[in-house]
């Protein structure tokens, strides 16, 4: 970023917030494999019900990756690219998988990491408090996050 953007920084520090935006980036890749892996593992009604809505689930995930993605290296941070490192800097254990043959383990999983990711963008809205541009980007990503998860409860996720 140049000077002038980085005027903008307003008392943010441009590598905390890059962290913090690899933090997302991460679990966004992550999101995005945990969508693949379901998808490639449905059985029974899920098969029929969800293989549209998981490679939406898959791109959207995608999209945000790459958006955050761009905005660290903005900031001149570079995002993480080990599985196992993306698994600690999402601060996640793991990624477990749900009975693929059953609906409502699916769509509980999946209301449940939302969940998670919402929680997860205040944090990080909280951590970046003067870098207006992340914080721009961060809404319209969580904006995202916040629809999918009306749509899992409005679709009896529990």
């Amino acid at each position: 970023m140049g000077r002038e953007g980085n005027a903008l920084l307003r008392g943010a520090d441009p590598a905390q917030v890059a962290d913090e935006l690899d933090r997302l980036f991460c679990y966004h890749m992550l999101a995005s494999n945990w969508a693949l892996g379901v998808r490639n593992r449905l059985e029974g009604q899920p098969l029929y019900l969800l293989n549209d809505e998981l490679e939406q689930v898959h791109e959207r995930n995608l999209t945000s990756a790459l958006a955050l993605a761009y905005r660290v290296a903005e900031l001149g941070g570079a995002v993480t690219v080990d599985p196992a490192a993306m698994l600690r800097q999402a601060s996640l254990e793991t990624v477990e998988l749900p009975d693929c043959a059953d609906l409502g383990s699916i769509l509980g999983m999946a209301l449940a990491r939302t969940r998670t990711a919402i929680r997860t963008y205040g944090q990080v809205l909280d951590r970046t408090a003067g870098d207006e541009l992340s914080r721009v980007l961060l809404l319209e990503l969580l904006r995202h996050e916040v629809a999918r998860e009306s749509d899992l409860e409005a679709a009896g996720a529990r």
